[in-house]
C-alpha cells in the first residue's frame, strides 16, 4: 500500500498542472505515506489545498499542513478570509491555529458576530480547560474576563448541550470552587469516551471528593463500551476492568471495609480467579495479607492459574515471607503442571512457514550480522528499546533461558528499534551483560517483520522461515521457548 502512495505522489509532481480530486481521506494516506519526502508533501498540499472543502477537511488540511509548513498554512487561511471576510468558518479557520490571548480575543469577537456559529465556543472551552487543568494563570482565573469566558461557554451549552468540549471546560471551571453540582452535571452529560479517558485523573479526583460513585461508574462504563466496540479489550477484559475501577473507587472514598461489604453484597466476584489478583492486590495496598491472600487460594486452584507469574512477579512480594505463601505456590504448582500439554499446545499453535524478509545489521563493535548467513540455525530475534519496561522484564528472562535451556544450533539476537537515542540503548545493554548478540535495528527492519508493538519476538526456523511471532512479555517466556525451539530442532 505504502509504495503505491509513493508511485502516486510522484505522478502528481510529474502532472502538477491538474489538481488532486482524490476525497480527504485519500490525500491523508498520501500524505502519511510520504512523511519522509517534504518535497512531495508540498506539492500534494499545493494540489489540494484549493478544492472545495468542508469545514472538517479543512480542519484536518490545517492539522497535516502545520507540521510541514505553518507559515504557508497560515497565510493561505488569512488570504480565504480576505475572499470571505464575513464567513464565520474562515474567520474560526484563520484563527484556530493561533496561541493565545490573540487567538481568545478573536473567539470571543467570532461568539459576538456570530452566536450560533459552534466553533468559537469550542476555542474558548479548550483554552479554558487547558488553563486550568495545567495550573494557568492565576491572574487570569481571578479576573472578570474569565467568569466572562465561563459565561460565554455557558450560552453555548444552550446552543449545543451535549457537547464534550463545552461541559468539560464548565467541569474544570466549576470543580475547585463552590459549584460542585454544576461540576457534576456538566460531567453527566460527556459520552466522548476520548474526552472522558484524558481528563480521568481529574474526574476521579472529583468524584471521590463528591462520593459520587454513580457518576464514576457511569463514564467508566463509557470508556469500557468504547474499548470492547474498537476491538481494544473483549467483553470479559472490560466486564473485569469495571469491577476493578468501582472496587477501587470505594476503597479510595470509604475505606477498605468498602472492599468487605462489596465483596458480601456481590459472593461471585470472589470465585473469579482473573479479579481475585485484582483484589488480592487491594487488600496488600492496605495491609491486609490474610484476606490477600485467601483471595489468592482462588487464583492458585484455578485452571487458569499462572504458576510462573505467581513465583517470579514482584507484585506479591509483601506475601513471600508469609506462613501460608509456601503453601500457596505448591497448590497453583501442582495445577500448573497438569497444564503443561495445554501450553505446549497453545505455544505451538500457528506454526508459520513464510520466508524471512533479509536482513544485515551491525553488533556494538560494528561487525555485520546477515540472516543469510545463519541459514541451517534457528534464530531468535528480540525487538526491544531502553524506554520499553517490558522489554527490559523479558531481556534478562531470555539471557537466563540461554544460559539454562537453550541447546545447541540456536543463535539469539536482540534487535534495537524504536529507540529514542540509539546511545542510549548501546549503552543499556553494554550495562546488562546479556547472553543476546546485540544488533542495531532500523525503520525497514521494523516493517518488515510488522514490528507495531514490542517486545516483539521473531522465531525463524533452519530453512529462514518465521515460525512464530510472539508479541508482549510474559512469565512463561522461557518455556514456551522452549517447546518452540525443541519443535523446530526435530524438523
Amino acid at each position: 500500500m505504502q509504495s503505491k502512495w509513493i508511485i502516486l505522489a510522484s505522478l502528481i509532481i510529474v502532472l502538477s498542472s491538474s489538481l488532486w480530486t482524490a476525497p480527504i481521506d485519500d490525500f491523508q494516506q498520501a500524505f502519511m505515506a510520504n512523511q519522509n519526502s517534504p518535497e512531495v508533501l508540498e506539492q500534494l498540499i499545493a494540489d489540494f489545498k484549493d478544492q472545495e472543502l468542508s469545514l472538517e477537511d479543512h480542519r484536518l488540511l490545517q492539522s497535516l499542513w502545520s507540521n510541514v509548513n505553518p507559515e504557508a498554512m497560515q497565510a493561505h487561511y488569512e488570504a480565504l478570509l480576505q475572499q470571505n471576510p464575513q464567513n464565520p468558518e474562515y474567520i474560526y479557520l484563520s484563527i484556530r491555529m493561533k496561541d493565545g490571548e490573540a487567538q481568545m480575543a478573536a473567539a470571543r469577537k467570532l461568539i459576538q458576530d456570530f452566536p450560533t456559529f459552534y466553533w468559537g465556543y469550542r476555542i474558548i472551552a479548550v483554552n479554558l480547560t487547558e488553563t486550568i487543568s495545567q495550573g494557568g494563570s492565576e491572574t487570569y482565573l481571578k479576573s472578570p474576563q474569565f467568569y466572562k469566558d465561563v459565561d460565554q461557554v455557558e450560552q453555548g451549552l444552550k446552543l449545543f448541550g451535549a457537547d464534550a468540549y463545552l461541559n468539560i471546560a464548565i467541569f474544570y471551571a466549576y470543580k475547585d470552587g463552590q459549584e460542585l453540582k454544576k461540576a457534576s452535571v456538566a460531567l453527566d452529560k460527556v459520552s466522548d469516551p476520548q474526552a472522558i479517558s484524558s481528563n480521568m485523573q481529574q474526574i476521579e479526583e472529583f468524584t471521590l471528593r463528591t462520593k459520587d460513585l454513580n457518576l464514576y461508574a457511569l463514564l467508566i462504563g463509557i470508556v469500557m463500551d468504547d474499548a470492547q466496540e474498537s476491538g481494544r479489550m473483549s467483553p470479559a477484559e472490560a466486564e473485569l476492568n469495571t469491577e476493578y475501577f468501582i472496587m477501587r473507587f470505594r476503597v479510595k472514598s470509604e475505606g477498605i471495609a468498602a472492599l468487605d461489604n462489596h465483596l458480601a453484597e456481590n459472593p461471585q466476584l470472589k470465585t473469579n480467579p482473573d479479579l481475585s489478583r485484582i483484589i488480592a492486590g487491594l487488600y496488600l495496598e492496605n495491609d491486609r495479607k490474610e484476606s490477600a491472600l485467601d483471595a489468592l487460594s482462588v487464583y492458585a486452584s484455578s485452571k487458569d492459574v499462572d504458576y510462573m507469574y505467581l513465583s517470579k512477579s514482584n507484585e506479591f512480594a509483601q506475601l513471600h515471607d508469609h506462613r501460608r505463601w509456601k503453601a500457596l505456590l505448591k497448590k497453583a504448582k501442582v495445577t500448573w503442571d497438569k497444564g503443561a500439554k495445554a501450553r505446549k499446545a497453545e505455544a505451538l499453535k500457528d506454526r508459520q512457514s513464510l520466508p524471512a524478509p533479509a536482513w544485515e545489521l551491525q553488533d556494538l563493535e560494528g561487525k555485520l550480522y546477515k540472516l543469510e548467513d545463519l541459514k541451517g540455525k534457528i534464530v531468535i530475534l528480540d525487538f526491544w528499546a531502553s524506554w520499553c519496561s517490558p522489554c527490559k522484564m523479558a531481556m534478562p528472562t531470555l539471557s537466563k533461558w540461554m544460559q539454562e535451556a537453550m541447546p545447541q544450533g540456536v543463535e539469539v539476537f536482540s534487535v534495537n528499534v524504536m529507540e529514542r537515542n540509539i546511545e542510549d540503548g548501546k549503552t543499556y545493554f553494554k550495562s546488562k551483560g546479556f547472553n543476546m548478540t546485540y544488533l542495531e535495528g532500523t525503520p525497514e527492519i521494523s516493517e518488515a517483520y510488522g514490528v507495531n508493538g514490542i517486545p516483539h519476538f521473531t522465531i525463524i526456523d533452519k530453512a529462514g522461515n518465521i515460525a512464530w511471532h510472539v508479541v508482549g512479555f510474559s512469565y512463561s517466556l522461557e518455556e514456551s521457548l522452549s517447546f518452540q525451539i525443541e519443535a523446530l530442532s526435530k524438523e
